[in-house]
């Protein structure tokens, strides 16, 4: 584990089994009893075709084989890991603390979780030791931007729209391995990315003004391992990095579209990042770059808002065991740090209070000239 030196604003985000970043020992797909094996809830493998290879409801990685490993690596401060297996089933371990006996969980439960760590990078290992155990995924603290900002995204997809056809998008650089491909039209309407087969292929691009990036694309059968260097001539800017040596795979037999394949947090933003994908064999598809500026808070000049909505997969947290920690998650949820809904509602009710002293004023103006004038007719 390595402790930095500032804390940056922390962030929930969600990850599917079905994610790279969460890695899967000794295979990634296969037999039950010999590696993990990828399942989805509404997919069944006797329906699996080369034209039908979408996975459909809730993915999971299951295995009985003892020893088996799922390893996440992280900048942060927190872990959430879920899935289902029986108490001491399993052992977890964080850096090199002591390991922890697993306490079980019902179906698609929290399995483990271990918050307020020291900020820095940080390694959750969970071990098969007997019977079934599934992930169906897990959830991380990390850190992006100083105190006082909002997270702002940049979207920047590996191909462009051109006529008469699809280009590569010239921030990114590779040799001539890659090759832009529509992928999946035998079932969907088409997914742009830039596609190699080649062994040692690279594809880079260089990154400023961002506090942390995540690499996009799918995951199949047809696909192997890579790894993602990021670097900088920068003092500290790369701290927060995880090893560049790490091998990532999204090899699955069934297929999940926008996944997020890798990710770097807690950047520098005045810092100048080169990133470099590398291509160790099989293929390797790669969609977008999702990439995150921290700018001053709306609230902290005076004004309200909420951050953008990014969601890092789905279907991976028990809404019974949702992380309690002081960080704000980066998904399809409600982003801002003071409660908005109340400045809503304090609004409306103080309008509608307004309304009813008009009301009761005016009532009470039109009685008093009401009685002025049955008293003129007496006289």
């Amino acid at each position: 584990m390595t402790t930095l030196d500032l804390d940056p604003v922390p962030y929930n985000i969600s990850l599917t089994d079905q994610s790279a970043i969460v890695r899967f020992f000794p295979h990634r797909d296969g037999t039950i009893d010999g590696s993990w094996n990828v399942t989805y809830s509404g997919s069944s493998f006797a329906d699996w075709s080369y034209d039908h290879t979408l996975g459909a409801g809730t993915s999971s990685h299951r295995t009985t084989l003892a020893g088996a490993y799922v390893v996440i690596d992280w900048a942060g401060t927190a872990v959430w890991l879920y899935g289902t297996a029986a108490a001491d089933s399993y052992n977890v371990r964080i850096d090199q603390s002591s390991v922890v006996q697993g306490g079980g969980a019902d179906i698609d439960g929290l399995l483990f979780s271990e918050t307020g760590l020291a900020y820095g990078l940080h390694t959750v290992n969970l071990t098969v030791t007997a019977g079934e155990v599934s992930i169906i995924g897990a959830t991380i603290t990390v850190g992006m931007g100083e105190s006082g900002t909002v997270l702002q995204p940049r979207n920047i997809s590996a191909t462009e729209n051109s006529t008469p056809a699809m280009t590569e998008n010239p921030f990114f650089v590779g040799d001539q391995s890659w090759s832009v491909m529509d992928l999946y039209t035998n079932q969907t309407s088409g997914y742009p990315s830039l596609v190699t087969s080649t062994l040692s292929s690279t594809l880079s691009f260089t990154l400023s003004e961002a506090v942390g990036f995540f690499i996009y694309g799918s995951d199949d059968w047809v696909q192997g391992l890579f790894t993602v260097a990021v670097t900088s001539d920068d003092e500290g800017a790369t701290n927060s990095v995880t090893d560049n040596t790490i091998q990532y795979s999204p090899r699955a037999l069934w297929t999940q579209l926008d996944l997020p394949k890798y990710m770097a947090t807690g950047l520098n933003r005045s810092a100048t990042y080169q990133v470099e994908i590398t291509n160790l064999g099989a293929q390797f598809h790669f969609a977008s770059v999702v990439a995150y500026d921290a700018v001053p808070s709306p609230s902290a000049v005076g004004g309200s808002g909420s951050l953008p909505s990014q969601t890092f997969g789905a279907g991976t947290t028990n809404t019974s065991a949702t992380p309690s920690s002081s960080a704000q998650a980066i998904a399809s949820i409600s982003h801002t740090k003071s409660p908005t809904w109340a400045i809503i509602t304090g609004a409306v009710l103080g309008c509608v209070v307004a309304a009813l002293l008009i009301l009761v004023i005016v009532i009470w103006f039109r009685r008093v000239l009401r009685r002025r004038h049955q008293r003129k007719e007496e006289t």
